[in-house]
């Protein structure tokens, strides 16, 4: 519970920190899109980390076979 209430003040902190580059640059809040930008940004990051975790179990599965 601790690591997606985590994941959801960083989607939150990402989504605002666009919303605030936006605003400097463009002079508009662009809420939608830049909650869209985060959301992309957040599934990114995350999907990086599972396939990360997936290429290491299957290494170490392989090592453990390859023991045997």
């Amino acid at each position: 519970m601790r690591k997606h209430i985590i994941y959801f003040v960083g989607f939150l902190a990402l989504a605002a920190v666009n919303s605030w580059i936006d605003h400097a640059q463009e002079g508009v809040w662009n809420f939608q899109e830049n909650i869209f930008k985060a959301l992309f940004i957040a599934l990114f990051i995350r999907g990086g980390f599972w396939f990360e975790k997936r290429v290491y179990r299957k290494e170490a599965q392989e090592k453990g076979e390859a023991g045997n």
